[in-house]
């Protein structure tokens, strides 16, 4: 798989049109990693092995503590809408999350923590990756067979191995699904996704070099706005991001965050 950097923001543009050409005109997503080298798996698969207690065991006491901390949820039968809302407040699904932003996620690819690492920008055709496991090329929605067959395993005790990975949107249940324009990808196997027959097809990687990840977030924060307080609009992302800035006010010296 071939492998173009992109060092900053004005690179977008042309990443884009390589993804456009490559996909042959069909729609995708992007999601960034901090660090090239991690394969796209997701998180229960990297935490445990397949069919451990650990997928089964998430999703239940996610259901049984979510009321007290979560105004909207969705109804007790739809796992699919659970697993939405496990993945985006960072429990452990058989979900990765895309975005149809490259800007959002070259965010993602900069966070704090791997500056020293390339990170990763990766483009996913979900017509074609679809198409390639017999499902019709389109964008699979919430409701259709194939997605809730898939979706109904993470709940069960001895998950069955379906050997598919499935582009789907989802019905957005919280705020930061909308802001952060997400999509998912829903895996039946812990192989991962560039490892599949026919990835180079449905899958494009961009690597972001180490030494331009600052000025990366920097670009995105002063003149993009996509920043951890847009993207996780929520009193904790609020509290933290005012906490750790520095406050210039004429005539008073500033002081650190206490």
């Amino acid at each position: 798989m071939t492998t173009i950097q992109v060092g900053k923001l004005e690179d977008l543009i042309p990443a884009g049109r390589h993804a456009l050409a490559h996909f042959g005109k069909t729609s995708f997503w992007w999601r960034g990693q901090a660090r090239s080298d991690w394969p796209l798996v997701p998180k229960v698969f990297r935490c445990a092995e397949f069919g451990g207690p650990l997928e089964h065991c998430s999703v239940y006491e996610f259901f049984l503590r979510a009321p007290t901390r979560h105004a909207q949820l969705p109804a007790t039968d739809r796992v699919l809408e659970w697993l939405f809302l496990m993945q985006h407040y960072g429990a452990p699904t058989r979900l990765l999350d895309w975005t149809e932003s490259a800007a959002i996620a070259t965010y993602f690819a900069t966070l704090d923590g791997h500056d020293d690492q390339p990170g990763a920008l990766w483009a996913l055709s979900a017509p074609i990756l679809n198409e390639t496991h017999g499902l019709g090329r389109g964008t699979l929605m919430p409701w259709k067979p194939d997605v809730l067959h898939l979706a109904a395993e993470a709940a069960k005790p001895n998950p069955a191995r379906v050997e598919k990975v499935l582009g789907i949107r989802g019905r957005e249940t919280d705020v930061r699904m909308s802001v952060q324009l997400c999509a998912f990808t829903l895996h039946g196997t812990p192989a991962p996704l560039e490892s599949l027959s026919s990835s180079e097809d449905y899958l494009m990687k961009f690597e972001i070099p180490a030494a331009t990840k600052a000025q990366l977030r920097i670009t995105l924060d002063a003149f993009l706005g996509i920043r951890a307080t847009t993207l996780f609009p929520d009193l904790g992302s609020l509290g933290h991001h005012l906490a750790n800035t520095t406050w210039v006010v004429p005539g008073v010296a500033p002081s650190g965050a206490g």
